[in-house]
């Protein structure tokens, strides 16, 4: 830097110099501007990283709500079975016993008491699951006069 400065016996011109020299302040400024670069590098990794997390843990909360969902459709499907094999298991026993009294000619007449309550419990069944259908209860009103012998509402 170069100062001129005006004298009652002449002109004086003064020079001077920042201390360490003029490359001194230029490198003070590039090393703020690295380590402001450094910064912000540094914390723009660190919010991809976040993201990165954020990103994992929901296809991981995906993949265990997958998961949940077979087992609880295993689950009701075996629920389903269960009552399934609940349904035709006096309906297969009835029919048993209806093939052995036709082997019989005794037992004929009460053939008809046992096919009449087949078809009851098959009437029964349907109107409850009518009845769940539709969601509530259903009065139930079997046609023969054996088994259930008024009306019923069935509690679902």
């Amino acid at each position: 830097m170069l100062q001129r400065i005006a004298l009652q016996d002449g002109v004086w011109d003064v020079a001077a110099m920042p201390r360490g020299g003029w490359i001194s302040g230029v490198q003070r400024a590039v090393w703020f501007f690295r380590l402001a670069g450094l910064a912000f590098a540094g914390l723009l990794a660190f919010v991809l990283y976040l993201i990165g997390q954020r990103v994992s843990a929901r296809q991981q909360h995906a993949r265990d709500l997958a998961r949940n969902e077979v087992d609880v459709w295993r689950k009701a499907l075996r629920v389903i079975g269960h009552e399934i094999n609940n349904s035709l298991a006096p309906v297969t026993s009835l029919l048993h016993s209806a093939k052995l009294m036709t082997s019989q000619p005794t037992m004929l007449p009460r053939l008809t008491s046992v096919l009449d309550m087949i078809e009851e419990r098959a009437q029964l069944h349907l109107c409850r699951e009518t009845a769940v259908a539709h969601g509530g209860t259903f009065p139930v009103t079997p046609r023969s006069g054996g088994g259930i012998s008024a009306s019923i509402r069935l509690p679902l």
